[in-house]
Parts: C-alpha cells; sequence; structure tokens
C-alpha cells in the first residue's frame, strides 16, 4: 500500500495545520472523515473536494453535472487531477472553511502502522457555525478579553474556555480510532 504525506492549511487561519500519512487509494468520504478528525471539526455540514478542473461530492449535493462521487473518488484521483497544485477541501458551505491540502512524500506502509495517521499539527480547529474566519477572529477577541461588549455573550455561546492551542494527542487518538476500524479484519 502506498502513502503520501499530506499536509493541510486552514485558509484565513494559516496557524491551523495538520499533517497526515494516507494511503493514496482512500475513497474521498473517508479522507473527508479522517480530516474531521485531524481538524476536530463536528462532522454536520456539507463538504466537497476540488482539483483544478474536478469536484467530488455527495451524489445527492451534487451542483453541476461534472461532480464527481466522492464515495468512487480517491486521494490518487484528486492528486492526478491536481497536477501539483492543493487540494481544496471545503467544510461548511455557509462558514466556508476552506482547507488546501498538499502533498508531500510518498512512501510505503509500515506493516505495524495503521493509516491514516496524524503525525502533527498546529492551532485548534475554530468552534462550528462561527461565521468563517473573519468570526473566528472575532469570536477570539471577544473570548480573551472580559472588557469586550460580547465577551459574555461570546461566553454563553460556546459554553466553556476556548483555547486555540491544538490537543494533539486527543486528536492523533481520534483519528488512530477511526483508521483501526477500516482495517480489514485478520482471519483466523
Amino acid at each position: 500500500m502506498d502513502i503520501v504525506e499530506i499536509t493541510v492549511t486552514l485558509q484565513g487561519v494559516p496557524e491551523v495545520s495538520r499533517t497526515l500519512l494516507v494511503p493514496v487509494g482512500l475513497k474521498l468520504d473517508r479522507l473527508h472523515l479522517t480530516l474531521q478528525n485531524a481538524m476536530g471539526w463536528e462532522n454536520s455540514h456539507l463538504y466537497s473536494f476540488e482539483a483544478r478542473d474536478a469536484r467530488w461530492t455527495e451524489e445527492d449535493m451534487s451542483i453541476e453535472d461534472t461532480d464527481l462521487s466522492v464515495h468512487k473518488g480517491t486521494l490518487a484521483d484528486a492528486i492526478a487531477h491536481a497536477r501539483g497544485s492543493p487540494i481544496i477541501y471545503i467544510y461548511d458551505f455557509g462558514d466556508d472553511w476552506t482547507h488546501y491540502i498538499t502533498i508531500g512524500a510518498s512512501t510505503t506502509a509500515e506493516d505495524d502502522t495503521v493509516y491514516p495517521k496524524l503525525i502533527k499539527g498546529s492551532g485548534a480547529c475554530p468552534p462550528e457555525d462561527i461565521g468563517g474566519f473573519p468570526g473566528y477572529y472575532a469570536f477570539l477577541e471577544a473570548m480573551s478579553d472580559p472588557k469586550h461588549p460580547s465577551h459574555e455573550e461570546v461566553k454563553n455561546w460556546y459554553g466553556e474556555v476556548f483555547s486555540p492551542e491544538i490537543n494533539i494527542l486527543q486528536l492523533q487518538m481520534m483519528v488512530g480510532r477511526m483508521a483501526r476500524r477500516w482495517q480489514p479484519r485478520k482471519k483466523k
């Protein structure tokens, strides 16, 4: 199995990025779930992948007749269409969280390693339904300043203390748990 290193950077919030090792044959619907876990999103919105002249979506969410299925397309397909350009992953068409996926080195899978695998990251994922990156920065400003006119409202809306720091171990466990569920069962 061929593995490729991908780096995912959140547009408008460049301090939020993840680096993963992913099988090139991974279906795009599973890459979506991988990115949801690696980023810390809640998987509660629509999404698409774009690579130059191609777009992959859920069949029932297809906008154009030329849209391809995320259930049939693979990371290898997206890489081939991208021809060296980043692959675009858009999550939540309202907040428009655009992620740039750059492709790094490829390698052969190690026998004792489960893939996909989150290997590093920076920055906590913004909260869902915050209004995109402009809303996220307004949220951070209000949350961090008790004298800000929106501080109490934002604090009550979010319901807990928000830290822009990543909890990489938690995200690695989430990606690992999901990846283990996808592993073929060993025959007895």
